[in-house]
Formats: structure tokens, C-alpha cells, sequence
């Protein structure tokens, strides 16, 4: 069948961006595992659109060109997909950089708060 044709996925620092025009996403996520969003900000548009160049690359993939030639429509059929420990752990490290620590020191501290949470 059709299922799976339309998704392609890119990887950056543990959260997918999946290429997904015909919605069939949600049918094939483990959600105990993953998180699936809509939300692509900024940042999220600057690594798709890095991720995309990469690919074509390497790939001279026609589809990807189409996608980033289109990308201010194209972006709306972007996924991320983020494992929902890694989602924890960055919720962790912003709740101690709010508290006045440094990135590292956050990340350090969000880490040992996760190991001692399982």
C-alpha cells in the first residue's frame, strides 16, 4: 500500500522531523515511547532546512529539493517526534537554568535528577 511512501525523516540531537503529507504518522508511533508535535518553531525550520540541504547532498533527491524549493507551504507537513524521556530531560534542564544555573551546569543537574526519577 501507500503507507510509508510520503514519510521521510531527519535526526537532530534526539528529536526526529518527519516529512509527513498524508497524516498517516500518528498510525505507526509508539506513543509510550514518542511524542509526536506539531509545532515547528524557528529553530526546528533552520535544522529541516539544514537536514534537507544535507540530503540532497548526498542524494540529489528530487523530492528534497521540491520540498525545500516550497518550503514556506511544505513546513506544515513536518512532524517532530521526540522520545518522551528526552522530553523530560530538556523540560529538567530549563527548570534549572530558570532557577539561575548555567547550560552545562543545568544539563549536568537535569541528568542526575533523571537517573534518580527511574
Amino acid at each position: 500500500g501507500k503507507t510509508g511512501r510520503n514519510v521521510a525523516a531527519g535526526m537532530s540531537g534526539g528529536v526526529a522531523y518527519i516529512y509527513d503529507a498524508d497524516n498517516t504518522l500518528y498510525t505507526r508511533l509508539n506513543t509510550e515511547l514518542v511524542k509526536m508535535e506539531y509545532i515547528i518553531d524557528k529553530a526546528d525550520k533552520e535544522k529541516i532546512v539544514s537536514l534537507l540541504e544535507n540530503h540532497i547532498k548526498y542524494t540529489d533527491s528530487a523530492k528534497a529539493k521540491y520540498i525545500l524549493k516550497n518550503i514556506e507551504n511544505e513546513i506544515n507537513n513536518f512532524k517532530t517526534v521526540i522520545p518522551v524521556k528526552y522530553r523530560e530531560m530538556l523540560k529538567t534542564v530549563k527548570k534549572f537554568e530558570a532557577m539561575g544555573m548555567k547550560e552545562e551546569e543545568a544539563k549536568l543537574e537535569a541528568f542526575e535528577y533523571m537517573k534518580g526519577a527511574n
